[in-house]
């Protein structure tokens, strides 16, 4: 029995190797992986990770062990798959100055404290240049916003680009 798969790249076919197919009379369900996607496949049907038994499952891919550990709401037992909603809950977010509005949003709503202000990276490094009155205000209050909310992941203009910083000070 010749079992075939469809490629990623334009409907070109291939054989697959007789580890992943066989000619025995009741044929167990095996997996294949497409060239560019994760998701998983019988060799005959189409089949969501989330009904795929266990034990036929090819292992978690490093971006879903990465999502794995930060999602949260989880079942128990529960394995992210390719496909799958998920909420997850980062250990760091950077922000910067020119995001500075989503904490105007959020004192507009009458939020008065940061649920996990370890989680929060603030760096100033879009509008350095710019030493006009009304920006050297705007930096003022994203740095007393910081301090009063208890943000100690705090880096001022001049202190570097933001996605750098949190490579170099640990925060990814």
């Amino acid at each position: 029995m010749a079992c075939k798969a469809i490629s990623a790249g334009g409907g070109r076919t291939s054989h697959l190797s007789s580890r992943w197919c066989s000619a025995t009379a009741a044929p167990k369900p095996r997996l294949v992986r497409l060239v560019s996607t994760s998701r998983c496949l019988r060799a005959q049907d189409v089949e969501s990770p989330k009904t795929t038994p266990t034990e036929h499952r090819l292992p978690q891919t490093l971006t879903e062990k990465i999502i794995q550990r930060y999602a949260v709401g989880l079942s128990p037992g529960k394995r992210v798959r390719s496909g799958d909603y998920i909420s997850i809950e980062p250990a760091a977010i950077l922000t910067h100055d020119n995001s500075f509005p989503v904490a105007t949003k959020f004192l507009s709503m009458g939020a008065t404290k940061i649920h996990r202000p370890e989680q929060l990276v603030i760096a100033l490094d879009h509008d350095v240049q710019n030493t006009s009155e009304a920006n050297l205000k705007k930096y003022q209050s994203i740095e007393a916003f910081a301090k009063k909310h208890g943000v100690t992941s705090w880096y001022p203009a001049g202190r570097g680009i933001g996605h750098q910083i949190m490579v170099e000070e640990g925060h990814a």
